[in-house]
């Protein structure tokens, strides 16, 4: 399965409507698990998606207002704006420049990925299989049990055959936020299922003050789901779970 892996921060869109390119219905889908109501078009090779829907979904909903003198998309109070036609657009104050211009299709703004991954953020992605048409919108929860936590969980790449470090010490540094790790415990891999390339679980065990199991489902090659069985009154009580995108 051909597939192009893309870390993108951003998309925004002003329509439901779907778009298809070369006969092939394009889907945007969230962590692998449902779909998204977002346009989504391919221009010239490139894949665009409506700015409005995505700051609904990837930046907390963010307003869009557009400044039709301008032909631009405000977002929130101006911590972004796009341009129609343009490849210049601003960020948190600072003026940046991609490849591919963001465009007016159908009367919606429609980003290009790259501009689409800075605005998202660095804990957000975008996978795109080709043979499907599925862009995949992937950003990390990190989970107690079935309640979302406040707690970051950074995004992490995983080769299901490799070492697993590197997600190791990112769910040792969240656990240990949450006070949740407890002196001198470990975190180490018990097992690792795989049920395709990029695709399978890895359960990670804690020892110490309290002992665990974390499960870990990785998709695409990123660990996009951890689940964390500690009751959430044994931690600093949270308000909901946001992106990493927000600190």
């Amino acid at each position: 399965m051909k597939k192009l892996i893309l870390t993108i921060a951003l998309v925004l869109s002003m329509s439901v409507s779907a778009y298809a390119h070369g006969g092939k219905h394009l889907r945007l889908i969230h962590n692998y698990d449902g779909e998204v109501s977002c346009p989504v078009a391919e221009v010239d090779g490139t894949l665009y998606v409506g700015v409005r829907d995505l700051c609904g979904f990837a930046r907390s909903g963010d307003d869009v207002t557009w400044n039709d003198s301008l032909k631009a998309a405000v977002i929130g109070r101006g911590e972004a704006c796009l341009y129609a036609g343009s490849c210049v657009y601003t960020l948190r104050g600072q003026k940046y420049t991609s490849e591919k211009p963001c465009l007016l299709i159908d009367g919606c703004l429609m980003a290009p990925l790259e501009t689409a991954q800075a605005l998202a953020g660095k804990n957000a992605g975008f996978t795109y299989d080709s043979e499907t048409g599925e862009l995949h919108y992937v950003c990390p929860e990190y989970l107690f049990g079935e309640t979302p936590s406040d707690y970051i969980f950074n995004a992490v790449s995983v080769d299901l055959d490799g070492d697993m470090k590197e997600l190791t010490d990112e769910v040792s540094r969240v656990a240990e936020a949450s006070g949740l790790l407890g002196e001198n415990a470990r975190v180490t891999v018990k097992d690792v299922t795989k049920l395709s390339d990029g695709f399978g679980t890895v359960i990670l065990t804690v020892d110490g003050e309290y002992p665990r199991d974390i499960t870990v489902q990785v998709r695409g090659g990123i660990a996009v789901k951890v689940c964390d069985p500690c009751e959430l009154g044994t931690r600093h009580a949270g308000n909901g779970y946001h992106h990493g995108w927000y600190r």
